[in-house]
């Protein structure tokens, strides 16, 4: 094709010209400046460029500095539409009577956003939601990252959750403490796959393994149950008790890893010690028996000791029984200051009473007292006899 300059205005300051390109294979029309400035050109393979002279794809717009397109419909709906042989599948537009700007797929056609080459969200025609997934199963899901709230200020933010139009309840930050706070007459639960879970009812009564709870804290479990306090090796674990919330602690049960012990306290001190050994101590926290008790005992009710570990002394009325003769036991008294068998004042001091073992040896001296009765009696009637 010959060259042909074609003037377009008047003063001949915008020109088209038909021509080749440099190999003289291509036809072009290209649109100039008078001053030969190139300003867009048509190739013959339909690819247009405005600010290229070489075109790469159907429309190639180039500046070297900051450029932009607009689509201007003087206040009527625009649209940049997609096409496939000739059925639109994507679009882009500005509605102005409902002041949206609007990016969709065609019938059954959803949407892709890429970056870097690649893509990074999805919404499917039936308007699921896919970042990181390009086949999301839900509204929304979120696959192989994090997802941030963040809040700048100390304001409240949460993210709240309705149905039928009531709130339900709502999750968010309120200054430093992160809160799940249930709607109005409504309860909170954290469950596993089976309905078992903690259940936190609306006046706050809290239940674990329970739905129902109807004290403050309730655990319940099909079967044994058991609830664990744990501390480090050589810290204490407790389990504290107060009337109000300024108060002291007006009671705990500790259990104190040092010294492998229970105790139980009162106003700040303790009151009952449990050793690893099974001696408990009541008064004193180092007991040296199975109860150990520092103060007196006071009790409605019978001390009892094991049958079979209690020797009744009614041994003394067998025949075989050895009893001492009256001078014998004078002796005795005279050399020990105290009775046969029983423990002396040094012993007592040493080693204390034992309380059933006192018992049966008063009983045995007891018992060992009617003998020298009768044997007394015997030796009267049978002076009276005599005379």
């Amino acid at each position: 094709m010959a060259d042909q300059n074609i003037p377009v205005t008047a003063d001949g300051d915008v020109v088209i010209d038909c021509d080749n390109d440099s190999s003289g294979t291509t036809n072009i029309i290209k649109f100039s400046h008078d001053n030969g400035t190139e300003l867009m050109r048509i190739q013959e393979d339909g690819k247009v460029g405005i600010g290229t002279n070489n075109p790469s794809v159907k429309l190639n717009i180039y500046d070297n500095a900051a450029t932009s397109v607009y689509i201007d419909a003087n206040g009527n709906d625009a649209k940049l539409g997609l096409l496939n042989a000739g059925s639109e599948k994507g679009f882009f537009s500005y509605l102005p009577d409902s002041s949206e700007v609007r990016i969709g797929g065609g019938v059954g056609l959803g949407l892709a956003f890429h970056t870097d080459n690649s893509e990074k969200l999805r919404i499917t025609s039936g308007g699921l939601v896919g970042i990181g997934t390009n086949a999301p199963s839900a509204l929304l899901e979120v696959r192989n990252g994090d997802i941030k709230i963040q809040e700048t200020n100390d304001l409240a933010k949460y993210m709240y959750f309705y149905r039928n139009g009531s709130i339900i309840g709502k999750i968010g930050t309120d200054n430093s403490r992160l809160t799940i706070t249930a709607g109005a007459n409504r309860d909170i639960s954290i469950e596993d796959d089976s309905g078992k879970g903690i259940f936190v009812k609306d006046g706050g009564n809290v239940g674990i393994g329970i739905t129902d709870p109807s004290d403050m804290l309730e655990v319940a479990k099909d079967g044994d149950n058991s609830i664990t306090i744990r501390a480090g090796d050589s810290n204490w674990c407790q389990l504290k008790f107060k009337h109000n919330t300024s108060a002291a602690v007006n009671g705990s049960i500790d259990y104190d890893n040092n010294n492998e012990k229970m105790n139980v306290c009162v106003s700040g001190g303790i009151r009952l010690s449990i050793l690893s050994s099974g001696n408990v101590g009541i008064g004193t926290t180092t007991p040296g028996y199975k109860l150990d008790v520092a103060g007196d005992i006071n009790t409605s009710g019978d001390i009892r000791k094991n049958g079979t570990a209690y020797n009744n002394p009614d041994y003394v009325f067998e025949n075989n029984y050895e009893l001492f003769s009256l001078n014998a036991l004078k002796n005795y008294i005279i050399e020990n200051k105290c009775l046969p068998n029983m423990p002396n004042t040094a012993t007592v001091k040493k080693e204390g009473v034992k309380l059933f073992e006192q018992n049966r040896l008063i009983l045995e001296k007891l018992e060992e007292a009617y003998l020298y009765i009768f044997q007394l009696e015997e030796r009267l009637n049978k002076l009276e006899t005599k005379n």
